[in-house]
């Protein structure tokens, strides 16, 4: 059910970046097409890419690689808020998952899988900090910083994912 409304979710997308090609005549110009969002690549690359390893290869850092590949995001700023927009759009992902998890498991599962999320999240906070540590007062700091968030953050969702995967019964 979920992926007929997200292939219908598509379909909306791909006809809005369609529309949006489509100059005062009505005809389709040329130049780039806008770059889908960050969900939507998320989303159009899981569609792609069924096997977990695979979207860990391809669809991590999708996003911020086309986002930044654009003029206007060659810098600093432009490729933090790349990064961040993708690790939005993983979180999304995360908490979804998450919540999907949460409400099959009973009472003690439930407390085991949330103090593993505190702990998932207070690593991720002090491993991107470490990583950042080394260029302590550069301008490359946030792009560091952004670009591991979303990593971890991805690999944490394709990882409950998989766990789901394995454990339907739950």
């Amino acid at each position: 059910m979920r992926i007929l409304a997200f292939a219908i979710s598509l379909v909306f997308v791909f006809s809005a970046c369609s529309e949006a090609q489509k100059g005062e005549s009505g005809q389709v110009t040329s130049g780039p097409m806008p770059i889908l969002g960050a969900p939507e690549t998320i989303l159009t690359c899981f569609m792609d890419y069924q096997d977990l390893d695979e979207r860990r290869a391809n669809c991590i850092g999708q996003y911020t690689e086309v986002c930044t590949s654009q003029s206007q995001n060659q810098t600093t700023h432009g490729m933090t808020q790349c990064a961040s927009r993708e690790n939005q759009a993983w979180m999304a992902q995360l908490e979804e998952i998450s919540s999907e998890i949460l409400s099959n498991l009973d009472e003690n599962p439930t407390l085991a899988f949330e103090n593993a999320q505190t702990a998932w999240q207070a690593y991720n906070e002090a491993n991107c900090r470490f990583e950042i540590s080394i260029f302590e007062g550069g301008s490359i700091t946030s792009v560091i910083y952004a670009g591991c968030m979303n990593r971890a953050t991805a690999e944490r969702a394709i990882e409950l994912i998989q766990w789901r995967e394995n454990y339907q019964s739950y």
